[in-house]
C-alpha cells in the first residue's frame, strides 16, 4: 500500500516508520519550521494558486528509517509583505502536499492527515479531487486527537486560496469555514487515539455540535491507540535506571524509587506514594488545575511526595519554589527535564499525574503504564473505558475537570497505596496490569489495526467514485459545469476564481 502522511513534524508519529517496517511504501510531508531552507537543492516546486497570484512551495527530500520525508518550504513572500497567518500556512501546505503527488507522478492509495489543520487537503480531494483522473482514487483519513477542539473560522484564508466554505448538509454554520469542520465532513475515515475517544466523538456527532452529519459514520470512525516503541521504552533494558525490572520482577523497582528520591533531595521513605508531574506534557490550564490540588495535599498533611519535572511559567514556578522551601524533603521542583531524568521518573515514581484535558497527550500515560508508574489522568469518558481503567484496573481517573475532582482522585490513590505492608496486595497489581497491557501493544500492533482502517477508507472512496461515474452517465449534458472541473488547480497560470468550487 502507498501512504502519504501530512504531519507537523517528521517525528510527529511512529506510525509511518511502523508501516514502512511492514513493507508498505510510506512518505511523509511536513512543513518547514523556520525561515532557513535546507542546504540541499529542492526535488520539486509546487505552485499553489491564490486570488493574488501563485505561491510556490519548494520541496526537499530526505530518507529516515525507511520513510521518505518531504519538507515543504514556502512560499517566499515579497519584501515587506506581511507574514502568512497560521491558517494560511496550513492551507498552503495542505494544497501543496496534494499537488506534490502530481509533481512526483506518484499517487498514494491513502492520504492520512495527522492534524485537523490540514483539513483543506481532505476538502479538495473530496470535491474537485474526486473528479480528477490522476488523484481521484486517493482515499483520505483524518486523525483527531483532541476531540473537544473548537471550530475556528478561517473563511478569509480559505477565500484567499479560492476555497469556499463547505456546503455539507447539516454541518453547523460554525464548522463550515473551519479546517476541523472541513476535515470531519469530507474525510473517508476518521481515527482518534482511543476507543473511548471514538465513543465520545460518536456521541458528539450523533447528538451534539455535529448533529446528523450525513456521511455514514458507522465503520468510518475508529479509536486506534497509538503503539509504543517497546524496544526504546523497556524498563528491563533501560540504561538510565538504577535497577532494571519487568512485571515479573517488580520488587526490583523499589531501588529506582530510592535512587530518584536521593537525586531529587526528597526524604528516602516508602510510607507514602511519590506522585510525579512532567510539565512538558501539560498546558497552562492544566497547571492551574494541578497547583491548588498539590497545595492542599501538602498543607493537609497527607503522607505523599511530589516531583514536578520540567519548565513552568513564572507564576507556577514561584509557587512551587515557595512550597518546596516550606515542605523540604516532600516536594521537588526541577526545571530541567533531560531524557535520563524523565526515564528515571517513569521508572521510580509510584504514579504519574497526567492532568492535560482528556490526556490530550497519550504518550506519558502509555509510557507510565509500561514502566509501572500508575497514571492519574483526566477522561471525559466512562472511567472503565479506553486505555486507562479507572476502577482500580490500571489507573486513577477523574471526569470533572476541576481541582476538587483531581484532589479527590489523588486522595483515592494515596488510600489504595496505603501502608508498605499492603502494597503487595493493592498497589502492585495495578502496576502489573498496566505493564502487561503496554507490553502487548507496540507500534507493529497499532500499524496492523491502522491498515484495516485504510482498507475501509479505500472502499468508501471507490463507492464515491462509482456514484460519481453513475451521475456522469445519467446526466452527460447537464453535468458539465460542476462535474467537468479540471485537475488539481496547482499548476501555473490558472486563475482559481474561474474554478466551479472556488470564488
Amino acid at each position: 500500500m502507498k501512504i502519504l502522511f501530512l504531519a507537523a513534524g517528521a517525528q510527529a508519529s511512529p506510525l509511518p516508520k511502523s508501516l514502512a517496517a511492514l513493507g508498505h511504501e510510506v512518505r511523509v510531508a511536513v512543513p518547514l519550521g523556520g525561515a532557513t531552507r535546507p542546504a540541499r537543492r529542492p526535488v520539486a516546486r509546487v505552485a499553489v494558486p491564490t486570488v493574488g497570484g501563485e505561491q510556490v512551495a519548494e520541496v526537499y527530500a530526505a530518507r529516515r528509517a525507511g520513510v521518505t520525508v518531504y519538507t515543504l518550504a514556502g512560499p517566499r513572500l515579497p519584501r515587506g509583505a506581511p507574514p502568512l497567518t497560521e491558517a494560511a500556512q496550513s492551507i498552503c501546505f495542505s494544497l501543496a502536499a496534494v499537488g506534490l503527488c502530481r509533481a512526483l507522478d506518484w499517487t498514494p492509495d491513502v492520504l492520512h492527515a495527522l492534524d485537523p489543520a490540514y483539513g483543506a487537503a481532505l476538502y479538495w480531494l473530496a470535491t474537485d479531487g474526486l473528479r480528477d483522473d490522476e488523484l481521484g482514487d486517493i482515499a483520505t483519513v483524518l486523525s483527531v486527537n483532541d476531540v473537544g477542539a473548537p471550530f475556528v473560522s478561517v473563511a478569509r484564508e480559505l477565500s484567499a486560496y479560492g476555497l469556499v466554505p463547505s456546503d455539507a448538509p447539516h454541518l453547523p454554520d460554525a464548522a463550515r469555514a473551519s479546517l476541523l469542520g472541513l476535515g470531519l465532513a469530507h474525510t473517508d475515515g476518521l481515527a482518534t487515539t482511543s476507543p473511548a475517544n471514538a465513543e465520545y466523538l460518536a456521541r458528539l456527532i450523533g447528538g451534539g455540535d455535529l448533529t446528523h452529519l450525513p456521511f455514514g459514520w458507522q465503520g468510518r470512525l475508529a479509536g486506534l491507540r497509538p503503539g509504543l516503541d517497546l524496544a526504546a521504552w523497556n524498563p528491563a533494558r533501560d540504561p538510565a535506571l538504577r535497577q532494571r525490572y519487568d512485571a515479573e520482577r517488580l520488587e526490583r523497582r523499589a531501588a529506582n524509587k530510592r535512587a530518584l528520591q536521593r537525586e531529587l533531595k526528597l526524604t528516602v521513605a516508602a510510607s507514602g506514594p511519590l506522585f510525579a508531574l512532567l510539565t512538558e506534557h501539560e498546558t497552562p490550564a492544566s497547571l492551574d488545575l494541578v497547583l491548588p490540588a498539590l497545595r492542599e495535599l501538602l498543607w493537609g498533611g497527607t503522607p505523599v511526595q511530589l516531583a514536578v519535572i520540567g519548565p513552568t511559567p513564572p507564576e507556577p514556578a514561584a509557587e512551587l519554589k515557595a512550597l518546596a522551601r516550606t515542605f523540604p524533603g516532600q516536594l521537588a521542583a526541577v526545571r530541567r527535564a533531560d531524557g535520563g531524568l524523565v526515564r528515571r521518573v517513569y521508572g521510580g515514581a509510584d504514579a504519574l499525574l497526567c492532568a492535560a484535558p482528556d490526556s490530550a497527550n497519550h504518550w506519558p500515560a502509555w509510557r507510565a503504564l509500561r514502566y509501572g508508574a500508575v497514571p492519574v489522568a483526566h477522561t471525559r469518558h466512562d472511567p472503565s473505558s479506553g486505555l486507562l481503567d479507572g476502577r482500580f484496573g490500571n489507573a486513577f481517573v477523574f471526569r470533572d475537570y476541576n481541582s476538587g475532582a483531581l484532589l479527590e482522585t489523588l486522595y483515592q490513590a494515596q488510600r489504595v497505596y496505603g501502608r508498605p505492608a499492603s502494597q503487595h496486595t493493592r498497589w502492585s497489581p495495578l502496576q502489573r496490569r498496566g505493564m502487561r497491557l503496554a507490553a502487548d501493544w507496540g507500534e507493529a500492533q497499532a500499524a496492523h489495526h491502522q491498515l484495516g482502517m485504510y482498507d475501509h477508507a479505500i472502499r468508501v472512496r471507490k463507492e464515491k467514485r462509482a456514484q460519481l461515474a453513475g451521475l456522469l452517465e445519467d446526466f452527460p449534458a447537464t453535468g458539465a459545469p460542476p462535474l467537468e472541473a479540471g485537475p488539481l488547480p496547482l499548476r501555473p497560470h490558472e486563475d482559481p476564481r474561474s474554478h466551479p468550487r472556488r470564488r
